[in-house]
């Protein structure tokens, strides 16, 4: 397999920020709270608990694995989910086989929490639109029948992966297995910086492990911490590419280390990924910590359409509400036609767009592309619900 990017990211700290400690308000006027507990709050959530905080921040994470290498790092480390974070983006196009996939995998300056993130359909790609289609089903190994396209796509990607996942569980350095992984690197940001002391005349170099060791950041390979919990997020076909990911973890000896510290996976819009064998073998391996999230009448979490064959879903599906993610108790079905289900769903997004048109408000609209977008997802996960502790 040929890796056609490796892209590393380590978010600097700019002056404002040294001079402004971020807080975090709760909801409702609580008190503030130092945001750099956010990723030790998620290290505390156990698994298989879905929680409405990470929900939000697993959702902004999924929305803006769209945008570049740098601007996802920074996002991470602005909204304090990931703060002082290292970021590898691993990236693998193969047109010919309708494949281009990029996902991005975040550890946190303690070693403790990773995130892996996949980027969804992107809205000018033609190459994942045919991934999407390709939904012809592929052997899963012995685990049943998966979604071709997916499948494939989650594969290229898979030896790098977990390759670096192997290095995040021992607490190694993700930016360094990466350099190991492929020689020459296509971009590296070297602004890893150390704060506080080393701000100071005459204080130890920013790039050195005194001065890391002086701003409280591990560094030192006999300091540092390992491996405590992996959260696993995705919108569109990168929530797909999650549960495949997720599943190829229970599949592979080699990963069992890392499955068992799998705290959940956050898929937002997602799509089916497989047939009843599959699900029934993946629900039982890891069901109780898939959290799928739907906004709205969403059609792709429908998809793929019955005429494909009988997909279905598995683990818990949660709606966006006026108070943030609430629990379904009834999952996504299955449309018939992928022709009659898109009309209905363009109708809708048409419906909403002229929403001064009293007329068209009566028309029955059951599915919605428009709601599929990722700005609704990330609307939906900026809102705090009552009594959250983080904002």
């Amino acid at each position: 397999m040929i890796i056609q990017g490796v892209r590393i990211a380590r978010p600097e700290r700019n002056a404002e920020e040294a001079e402004t400690p971020e807080v975090s308000q709760r909801a409702e006027g609580a008190p503030a709270r130092d945001q750099r507990a956010i990723s030790d709050y998620m290290l505390s959530v156990r698994e298989g608990v879905h929680d409405r905080n990470i929900a939000n921040f697993l959702g902004i994470a999924s929305s803006w694995s769209y945008s570049d290498i740098d601007t996802f790092a920074r996002l991470m480390h602005r909204r304090s989910v990931v703060r002082y974070n290292e970021t590898v983006g691993v990236t693998n196009a193969n047109p010919a086989l309708f494949v281009d996939t990029t996902a991005y995998l975040v550890q946190s300056a303690d070693k403790k929490l990773a995130i892996l993130a996949f980027r969804g359909t992107g809205l000018q790609n033609t190459v994942n639109w045919l991934t999407d289609a390709s939904a012809k089903p592929d052997a899963f190994l012995t685990a049943g029948h998966v979604h071709g396209g997916f499948y494939r796509a989650a594969l290229v990607l898979w030896p790098t992966l977990s390759s670096l996942l192997g290095s995040a569980l021992s607490g190694d350095s993700i930016c360094e297995a990466a350099k190991k992984e492929r020689a020459s690197v296509q971009d590296c940001i070297q602004a890893c910086r150390a704060y506080g002391e080393a701000d100071q005349p005459g204080a130890p170099g920013r790039d050195t492990p005194e001065a890391l060791r002086g701003s409280g950041r591990p560094c030192s390979p006999t300091e540092r911490n390992k491996l405590e919990a992996l959260y696993v997020t995705g919108h569109s076909l990168g929530g797909a590419l999650a549960v495949v990911a997720a599943a190829l973890l229970h599949v592979d000896p080699s990963m069992e280390g890392i499955r068992r510290k799998l705290r959940g996976v956050y898929t937002y819009g997602q799509p089916m990924v497989g047939f009843s064998d599959f699900t029934t073998r993946f629900d039982e391996e890891f069901g109780r910590k898939l959290f799928r999230h739907v906004y709205g009448k969403d059609i792709v979490p429908c998809l793929p359409p019955r005429t494909t064959g009988k997909f279905v879903h598995f683990g818990r599906e949660f709606g966006a509400e006026d108070g943030g993610w609430m629990y379904r108790s009834k999952s996504a079905s299955q449309v018939r036609t992928f022709l009659g289900s898109t009309l209905v769903g363009l109708l809708a997004t048409i419906r909403t767009q002229l929403s001064g048109l009293p007329l068209l408000q009566w028309l029955p609209t059951r599915y919605s592309w428009g709601d599929h977008s990722p700005v609704n997802y990330l609307r939906a996960s900026q809102t705090v619900p009552p009594g959250s502790e983080f904002a």
